[in-house]
């Protein structure tokens, strides 16, 4: 739960500096953000594959969960749930950012990898650290995000 509670509060913090930040960062700098903390989680996931004793169970698992993605087409059905979300909630005919953003905010800070591992850790063997370093990207992306606004 402490892990839960420190990504969200690191959530809300990052996108109350973005908001005081709205207009202040270039597209430039924010795009250099975001490919940044990509980095950062490709680093973090190297580092969590490197650390298995069995690398060859990774690899297996690796291909397993593709299988199961595709065949249950879970990035198209999470695309679809995002563009029905968007439209529920777009009032107007015109586009509304703070609804499209929200839709896409949700979607990133709720689902991913580092959310379902980092929660299996946390639950498993009380390990924050994942879901913390979650907190830390997520805040900081909230940050460009509530900026971009």
């Amino acid at each position: 739960m402490l892990g839960t509670v420190v990504n969200v509060a690191l959530v809300v913090a990052g996108s109350l500096l973005g908001l005081l930040l709205r207009g202040k960062l270039t597209e430039q700098l924010s795009g250099s953000i975001i490919k940044g903390l990509a980095l950062c989680v490709l680093l973090i996931g190297v580092r969590a594959a490197i650390g298995t004793n069995d690398l060859l169970c990774v690899v297996v698992c690796m291909v397993i969960g593709i299988l199961i993605g595709e065949f249950l087409r879970i990035e198209d059905r999470l695309d679809g749930l995002g563009e029905r979300l968007r439209r529920r909630l777009m009032k107007e005919r015109g586009e509304n950012r703070f609804t499209e953003g929200f839709v896409t905010a949700s979607l990133l800070f709720c689902v991913g990898s580092m959310a379902v591992m980092g929660s299996i850790e946390a639950g498993l063997n009380h390990d924050y650290s994942i879901l913390i370093s979650k907190g830390v990207i997520d805040g900081v992306t909230a940050v460009t995000f509530a900026a971009a606004m």
